[in-house]
């Protein structure tokens, strides 16, 4: 990383000297070059060869592809040409940041050590995927080293480019190299969701009875804000048989507050004088939690470069604090995580570290949401809210409960603050009873409450939309839906323009409904209204169509059939789904007409001509 910051000030000084940069305008991310050194490059070098197809697969793609930074890793036993072949790179090009890495692998056959050594280099450098446009080059090195590059640069870094180069001897004319392309990125449905689904009660009890007690098992805790995280893993904390022992809680967005070394330091702790303010010795979490259990909040929001340190500490139980060269053991700490990002989203484009993932939730619990418990679980929502008054009564004094009026209102609430609000909500309302010398919180005061406690998104009812406004139970069903669902969609149009002044705008977002499409709807209805009265031969029937399917057959005939149906058929411009004007057309049979109207308007319509 320090390589791409010098990179970066240098480009800097260089467009000062030699153009005027505009104001705000980005720099460009530089190119990096990644690339293993085989024993065909080494020969080619030594061999002294000029010709551009003739000097092997790293420095032709060198030449070939312009870069900025170019990171060569070399195995063990190729270590010792480092003088050779970073001599010969510096005259080939004069202008590339070159790095020799000499990674120490023993084995290049072994796929093991081949990764291990290529995520070891990839940290050490801090390259994450955002920091720069990178060029992979798949063809020196061994074929374990070629699969490794591979699935770094198809999977850890799905932006990047990938090319192989050719051997001249069969490829006599053109460029010797080609980029890959395989289909071979995981696909983004698989990383949409996390792989835990929502648990219920009986399923969090099983939690705290079988997995809470294995300290060993590291849980991750997913859901929305304010479903509770905090609170069940202090009753995971409880459960464990680590209740008397320290509870470290630690909300990583807080502790870190912009600044790496503040987070750094409130993990693993920090010697006297390690950095400015550090005028005191400090413990860290994880040396404050040994023999308890430390949770670590917001862990998404950890950045990349402290993911190293901390998946070291949770994999070889070591930490090692700021302004100290010697490491402290940390075995006996049990871990529990918790956020309301998708890391695994966060894995595929690079932004949380995968082996720390696979680390972190060796069980991911996903915790519902209060709407969703108070729709598939109401007895549980109740118990929910009968504990927070309990919790009332014990700080307070006074032991209040709830009318089924305002349990109603909770239960069909949306509640998007989930726990958190629900807790303000009896907070407020059980301070104004008490005051009130009320033991029952009536419905105006959790209605009050409710409206106050969350601005957006007041009252999504669990209750279906359609069941606040008709009961359809005891109702003849429509014979014509869509005209029916229309004409539903008109009145609720029209009413939220009556109530807005017919004010578009106002309209829209009263009723969340996108502006052009209202804007686009109005219109055409207008235009259609005027239409109308241009054609007052159409309006005898005011019923216009109904949606049927017909043959071939049928067309001709009822084509052939009125003169008056050919004029309705071009001014309603029928498709395929013939919309067929209800005129007395079917052979003379009036009794049809009659009944259509009757079914889909609810009465009988002019159908003279």
């Amino acid at each position: 990383m320090e390589l791409l910051a010098a990179y970066q000030e240098k480009k800097i000084i260089s467009r000062r000297r030699c153009q005027s940069v505009h104001a705000g305008k980005l720099m460009k991310k530089p190119t990096v070059l990644i690339s293993w050194i085989g024993k065909t490059d080494i020969r080619t070098i030594q061999s002294g060869a000029v010709d551009i197809r003739e000097l092997g697969p790293l420095r032709y793609l060198a030449r070939a592809l312009p870069c900025d930074v170019f990171y060569i890793l070399a195995s063990q036993e190729l270590e010792c040409h480092e003088t050779l072949v970073m001599d010969n790179l510096r005259e080939l090009l004069p202008s590339v940041t070159i790095v020799f890495e000499k990674t120490g692998l023993e084995d290049p056959s072994s796929y093991i050590d081949v990764y291990d050594v290529t995520e070891r280099f990839f940290d050490k450098y801090n390259l994450t995927p955002q920091s720069a446009n990178y060029i992979f080059n798949l063809t020196p090195g061994t074929p374990t080293t070629q699969a490794i590059m591979l699935y770094f640069s198809h999977v850890r870094y799905p932006a990047s480019k990938t090319y192989r180069t050719l051997d001249p001897r069969y490829c006599p004319e053109g460029d010797l190299y080609r980029e890959i392309q395989l289909p071979f990125k995981i696909p983004e449905l698989a990383w949409q969701s996390e792989p835990a689904a929502q648990i219920d009660q009986d399923e969090q009890r099983d939690v705290l009875e079988i997995f809470a007690p294995a300290a060993e098992v590291n849980i991750l805790l997913l859901g929305e804000t304010g479903v509770g995280k905090s609170h069940f893993a202090r009753q995971i904390h409880e459960a464990s048989g680590r209740g008397k022992k320290e509870f470290v809680s630690v909300n990583c967005a807080l502790a870190m507050g912009g600044d790496v070394t503040a987070l750094h330091s409130t993990l693993f702790g920090h010697k006297k004088g390690a950095f400015t303010g550090a005028v005191n010795d400090r413990k860290g979490a994880f040396l404050s939690a040994r023999g308890g259990t430390l949770f670590l909040d917001e862990i998404g929001e950890i950045p990349i470069s402290v993911q190293a340190t901390l998946l070291s500490a949770i994999q070889d139980r070591e930490i090692t604090p700021l302004g100290s060269d010697k490491a402290e053991m940390v075995r006996d700490v049990r871990i529990i995580s918790a956020t309301n990002r998708n890391l695994l989203e966060d894995v595929r484009k690079g932004r949380f570290r995968e082996d720390l993932y696979s680390r972190i939730a060796m069980l991911p619990v996903t915790l519902p949401p209060l709407r969703d418990i108070a729709q598939n679980a109401p007895k549980a929502f109740e118990q929910i809210v009968r504990e927070y008054l309990d919790r009332f009564a014990e700080k307070r004094g006074r032991k209040l409960s709830i009318s089924p009026e305002g349990m109603r209102m909770l239960l069909q609430h949306d509640l998007p603050g989930n726990r958190r609000q629900l807790e303000h909500v009896l907070l407020l309302a059980g301070i104004v009873s008490s005051y009130k010398a009320c033991d029952v919180i009536p419905g105006y005061l959790i209605s009050r409450y409710l409206h106050a406690s969350w601005p957006a998104k007041r009252i999504q009812q669990s209750v279906p939309l359609a069941e606040r406004f008709f009961d359809i139970r005891e109702q003849e069903l429509p014979h014509n839906l869509e005209a029916w669902l229309k004409d539903i969609k008109d009145r609720i149009i029209d009413e939220g323009l009556r109530r807005t002044g017919n004010n578009l705008a106002k309209t829209a977002k009263l009723l969340d409904y996108p502006y052009q499409k209202l804007r686009y709807y109005k219109s055409s209805r207008e235009t259609k209204d005027e239409a109308a009265k241009d054609r007052p031969w159409a309006n005898q029937v005011r019923i216009t169509s109904i949606s049927v399917m017909l043959g071939e057959p049928q067309r001709t005939r009822l084509f052939n059939c009125s003169w008056h149906f050919a004029q309705c058929q071009r001014t309603l411009r029928l498709g395929a789904y013939k919309k067929i004007c209800l005129f007395q057309i079917l052979e003379g049979k009036e009794g049809i007409l009659s009944q259509l109207c009757h079914n889909v308007i609810g009465r009988s319509t002019s159908h003279s001509f």
